[in-house]
């Protein structure tokens, strides 16, 4: 009785360690805890969970497995083991995970997100999109969901459903810029340019640094035939990403159409050398053939 009272009291002062962000502290009482108690399923949970926090997902990963041989129906070692071996890329390990903690618990939101994000890195979008629909019906107030739903509706090509989505996320979470962005997109591959500008728009009021909605209202602008407005959004993408070729060379694209051979040059000079260090060789040969055209007109 003596060495179980003992045993309890190291397992809360590791607990305490925990909560408290001494991870380190916490791993070692509870591994002390499991020296004196191997058959102690919370502490092998702890421990996972601490060593977790520690990034070490194949430590964390052993320990709720013995847990689990343990106590086969501890249902959040399945969900935290299914975050371990998503971490470590064993997405269909992750799946199994969480379906188990499921069959436990069907009734947990996270998880059906969880293994959404699982399906979708393995490509099974369809299997994604019914797993964040249950899990918006479990929590409809959720608007990541709604946006990685609408992420693998547009990747199915759905973009009108995938804008129904990001709708009701920037409805949700108004500040939300990735659901701008993803909207802008959507609208754009419809032939919405005016919408996908406003979207992009949006999103950059939101995060000022917002590399790609620059780059991509400025192709949208350069479609539309504002190459001026276009060429103003790729100098804003390269000033905050000076090592993507493509913006320079769409920027050197904009610079042509106004007849700026100068500057049309200078960028596809700069955007040549970056795909060739890059290993680029297609886009290098495309740049080559720009140039020859350009200095032969």
């Amino acid at each position: 009785m003596e060495q179980s009272q003992t045993v309890e009291q190291l397992f809360e002062q590791g607990r305490a360690a925990h909560t408290s962000g001494d991870f380190s502290k916490a791993e070692q009482i509870l591994s002390e805890v499991l020296s004196l108690d191997p058959s102690f399923v919370r502490a092998y949970v702890g421990r996972g969970l601490t060593r977790t926090q520690l990034s070490d997902s194949p430590g964390a990963i052993e320990d709720f497995t013995q847990a689990i041989q343990r106590n086969p129906d501890i249902a959040n070692a399945y969900y935290h083991r299914g975050f371990a071996r998503a971490d470590l890329g064993d997405n269909q390990g992750a799946i199994e995970d969480y379906t188990q903690f499921i069959k436990l618990k069907p009734d947990f939101a996270r998880t059906y997100f969880a293994r959404a994000c699982a399906r979708g890195e393995l490509g099974d979008k369809q299997g994604a999109i019914e797993d964040y629909t249950q899990a918006i019906q479990l929590n409809p107030e959720d608007a990541d969901a709604y946006v990685n739903r609408g992420a693998s509706r547009a990747d199915l090509g759905d973009r009108q459903g995938a804008i129904e989505d990001y709708a009701q996320a920037v409805y949700l979470k108004p500040d939300f810029e990735v659901a701008y962005y993803n909207r802008g997109n959507s609208h754009d591959e419809l032939g919405n340019e005016q919408g996908a500008i406003e979207d992009y728009t949006q999103a950059i009021k939101l995060k000022s640094d917002f590399v790609e909605a620059y780059r991509n209202r400025g192709l949208t602008y350069a479609r539309s035939g504002n190459e001026q407005r276009a060429i103003e959004d790729f100098t804003q993408a390269i000033y905050l990403k000076p090592e993507d070729a493509s913006t320079y060379y769409n920027r050197g694209l904009a610079h042509s159409e106004l007849d700026d051979k100068q500057r049309a040059l200078e960028d596809y000079q700069v955007a040549k050398e970056i795909y060739l260090s890059e290993g680029r060789m297609a886009d290098y040969q495309d740049v080559l053939d720009r140039l020859e055209e350009l200095e032969s007109s």
